[in-house]
Formats: C-alpha cells, structure tokens, sequence
C-alpha cells in the first residue's frame, strides 16, 4: 500500500507542476477524464476490442507485467481479442482514483483490477492488481498514453498462468482445449492435440518438436505477421519442426489428432 501512496503522491506533484491556464475548467476536465475512463473500464469487461482500442494515443504504450511492450491501438486491439479468447477470461475494475494537471491536458487513474482466466487444468486463476493509466488529450479528448499495471502473482508461479496475451504463449497454457500433456520430463514434452471440425486455437508457442498424424490433417497457420499458409499431414506420417509460434485452425470437416514431442534439450 505504501508503494501505491508514493506512486500517487509523485505523479500528483508532477501534475500540480504542469504549465498551468487560468482558462481551464480542471474539475470539468476531471469528470471528463472519469468518464473515458468509465468508458474504457467498460469496453474492457465487455470485451469490446474496437471501444478498448480507441481508448488509447496513436501511439500509446501498454506495459504488461512480465511481456514485451504493446504498442499502438492495433496492438490494443490485438491485446483485448487475444485475451478475449483465452478459457474463462474476464476483468473487472472497481476504486478508481483520478487527477487531473492544473493544466487540463494531462491526468491519471488508478484503479483496483481483477483478471481471471481458467488455468491449465480448467480451474479459474485469480490475478489482483492495480492498473495506472497516464491520459492525455489527443484532439480534444481524453486517451492513454501509458497503460501500466502490476500483478499479486509472484514471478516464479507466471509460467503456470495463462494471463499473458501477447503472442508468446505455451500451447498448453494458451489453449488447453485443444493441448493436453500426456507425458513430461526433463527432456521431452509429449502433448496430444485434438481439433474438431473446423476449430481454431489462439497464437501460442511450441518447442522444437517432431509430430506423429494420427488422422489425415489440413491446417491454415497464421503466423505473427498475420501471414498464413495451409498445412498437410498424412496419417502415420511424422515431421520435425523447429521451435514456432503461429495460430492453427482445422479447415477440413473431419476431426484433427496428433501427438507433439517436444524436445527441452
């Protein structure tokens, strides 16, 4: 709590330090800055990419605990639909507190968070944090420019989450749908995949792997780039593949099963 009480404290003095102008009405600015704020909570719990992207700058910045920066509103809008997709993904804000620069073009909230999303084995996870966001005026309104928040998870319990939505993702952890360990040791990682008719996963990662087809299969993978190509596998068949990241989706009408070892070494 004290770290949260300095944290408001130094920005609040930055804020008072601002260029001020008699002109601006900073208590109309303030109700103003709660309601993009209320609006953006909104759009975040309901999911809505398209209302959680346009919250943000042009160029706004996202700075998930533990990942790579997100930067932009195609990012955002990346970052809310990938969570979006993630088994029993939800999010909530509540005790939100505001301020405003005497100069009414630069303000911040912080807010109470709760994320949840099902772990590995289908049990909800609860994450507590709290979310600070720096707003500035862009165009005559109120957008993030910086979206920063931290976790109650510890650091080393991350890796059994499924709370990260950037493009980095375990294939089990990201989609245990579809992903399930059959067996696992300090060398290898065997995973069965299973895909019914048409079904499509999230972008995750895989390990340097080699593949067993259990059922004849086609696959569109979209990479990173938002490039795709359409993949085959014979039944009995094998292939190696080199450590990847894509997102697979089932085009054929018939079930897809195969077996994944991954290699740790």
């Amino acid at each position: 709590m004290k770290y949260t009480t300095a944290i408001c404290l130094t920005f609040s003095s930055i804020l008072l330090c601002a260029c001020t102008q008699s002109s601006v009405d900073v208590e109309a600015e303030r109700t103003a800055l709660r309601a993009a704020a209320d609006a953006y909570h909104e759009a975040g719990e309901g999911m809505d990419a398209e209302g959680f992207a346009s919250s943000y700058t042009t160029n706004g910045l996202i700075l998930p605990p533990n990942e790579a920066a997100i930067t932009g509103r195609d990012g955002a809008h990346e970052f809310i639909a990938s969570f979006a997709e993630a088994p029993g993904a939800s999010v909530s804000f509540s005790n939100m507190n505001v301020d405003i620069a005497a100069s009414g073009d630069m303000g911040y909230t912080l807010a109470d968070a709760v994320v949840t999303v099902d772990g590995p084995d289908g049990q909800p996870i609860e994450d507590k944090s709290r979310d600070f966001h720096l707003w500035k005026k862009q165009d005559g309104q109120w957008k993030i420019a910086i979206d920063i928040w931290n976790s109650e998870i510890p650091l080393a319990g991350v890796a059994a989450t499924s709370f990260s939505t950037t493009n980095t993702e375990d294939a089990v952890i990201a989609d245990p749908q579809h992903y399930a360990v059959e067996f696992e040791n300090d060398r290898v990682r065997v995973i069965r995949i299973k895909y019914g008719p048409g079904e499509k996963s999230v972008m995750h990662t895989h390990g340097p792997n080699v593949a067993v087809f259990l059922t004849t299969n086609a696959a569109r993978m979209t990479l990173p780039d938002g490039t795709s190509m359409e993949v085959t596998g014979e039944k009995g068949t094998t292939q190696w593949t080199d450590a990847e990241e894509h997102l697979p989706e089932n085009i054929s009408d018939e079930p897809l099963e195969l077996v994944l070892v991954e290699l740790k070494e």
